[in-house]
């Protein structure tokens, strides 16, 4: 069942939204749904996107899933980095300990469907389900995969839905019935990879619905998953985090359920993030940890800033970062990436070099 906030604060949006310009909700409804965007400006905007997820989960890596919020802003000021909570040093994640730079297990998953993507044309369900496996059971191998220039050096951390991937394709099932009834954040990781290579195309919406589906079935995340893809689209083709926000929260362009989602992160809009974070839910279950990429968006005039934010909210924070860095990632493109946080990133050259691939094959 999908957590909602109160009617009341329901309402008050609602009311909100209906005192805008009637002309502005048009061209808002209307415009980027209908455009065509150049091709390169296109490309441009959606590596900036799959990139500034990526390197938004490495930044907030180290201070994943500190859930005391008071604890983790004493940690934050006793080492001087309040504002500057990216990258922090030492690494200090209470269920794992992956150096500064490395991808979240989060970011980790996003690896072999990159991978499988630029080596086989497109995403093949069945294929990319097969390079995860492979991916998750040569994950804690220092060797493995791209990860080999800069291993992590631990046996590794591979999530819930990863685990029952390996496990149920081990018993002999296939995609996409090899994937977990789970209903968590991993769906809002696939958007940036999906409008990539798919946005414009007639396969669009099946594309993300597989992308999902190789890890998730479960119908919350299935209709979740293509709302954050829709959402991405809308930046990618031109228009602003606040603009596809709003376009997200109009009747008739998303799920009418997950609108009323977007419904309830805006209402608290008026509320310093942290706080609206702690009553949206801090974990990665839905629908929490895709209304508090809603309202970082909202509330956030850049990158940096809406991915900072993230960060210091605490709690499961890579589960929502990454669609927050993916939407200004693409409003901004990737000069808004810091050249430091690129720097820091591990295997930020060869995961760029696997963006490019991917998008070149739109032609």
């Amino acid at each position: 069942m999908l957590c909602l906030p109160t009617r009341t604060l329901l309402h008050t949006c609602r009311s909100r939204l209906k005192e805008s310009s009637r002309l502005q909700q048009t061209r808002v409804v209307a415009l980027y749904s209908t455009m065509a965007v150049p091709d390169a400006r296109f490309k441009q905007a959606a590596k900036a996107a799959i990139l500034g997820g990526l390197v938004a989960d490495a930044a907030a890596t180290p201070l994943h899933w500190i859930y005391d919020v008071p604890a983790l802003a004493d940690k934050l000021r006793t080492a001087g980095a309040t504002d500057t909570p990216e990258f922090f040093e030492p690494p200090s994640c209470p269920f794992y300990q992956y150096p500064t730079g490395a991808l979240s297990p989060y970011g980790d998953e996003i690896v072999p469907l990159l991978q499988s993507v630029a080596a086989n044309g497109g995403l093949d369900g069945a294929k990319a389900t097969q390079a995860c496996y492979e991916f998750f059971k040569t994950y804690p191998d220092k060797d493995a995969g791209i990860l080999s220039d800069k291993p992590k050096g631990y046996a590794g951390r591979l999530n819930h839905v990863a685990k029952e991937l390996i496990a149920n394709l081990e018993k002999g099932a296939t995609f996409p019935n090899a994937s977990a009834d789970d209903s968590q954040a991993h769906c809002l990781l696939v958007a940036a990879l999906a409008v990539g290579r798919y946005s414009g195309t007639p396969e669009f919406q099946d594309k993300v619905r597989d992308a999902v589906l190789i890890k998730q079935n479960n119908p919350t995340a299935l209709s979740i998953g293509w709302a954050a893809a829709q959402i991405v689209e809308q930046v990618v083709k031109g228009a602003s985090p606040q603009e596809a926000v709003e376009w997200a929260a109009q009747e008739g362009n998303l799920d009418p359920d997950v609108q009323k989602l977007v419904l309830g992160a805006l209402a608290l809009k008026d509320r310093p993030h942290t706080e609206a974070v702690d009553a949206l839910g801090k974990s990665c279950a839905l629908p929490g940890s895709f209304q508090g990429p809603i309202h970082a968006v909202a509330t956030s005039s850049s990158y940096v800033e809406a991915v900072r934010k993230t960060i210091v909210a605490g709690g499961d924070n890579c589960s929502r970062v990454g669609l927050v860095g993916a939407i200004f990632g693409a409003a901004e493109g990737s000069n808004a990436i810091p050249a430091a946080w690129k720097s820091k990133t591990h295997n930020y050259g060869t995961i760029e070099a696997l963006v490019d691939q991917i998008l070149a094959q739109r032609g």
